[in-house]
């Protein structure tokens, strides 16, 4: 899961984003704007990557909305254990 950094340079990201993969995924929260149009950009260049959106919270999802999180990283370990990643 990628956290933050949207701000960053193009240098930044060009130097990422090749890295990544379908194991990566974005988690953004529902408030329109650019940051969103910023967010869906970025997802939109990682192949395979995953884009979840918290409904009804802001900026600090892992407080407000823990449960979104804790369930994509248990998603994660169950494709792992399973070898499905």
């Amino acid at each position: 899961m990628l956290v933050g950094g949207f701000m960053a340079p193009q240098s930044y990201w060009n130097t990422v984003i090749p890295a990544l993969s379908e194991r990566a995924t974005i988690v953004t929260y529902d408030r329109p704007g650019v940051g969103m149009k910023l967010q869906q950009r970025l997802v939109n260049l990682i192949p395979g990557g995953k884009h979840v959106i918290a409904k009804g919270v802001g900026h600090n999802i892992h407080v407000e909305k823990p449960e979104t999180l804790i369930d994509l990283v248990i998603e994660m370990i169950d494709k792992i254990q399973n070898s499905d990643f």
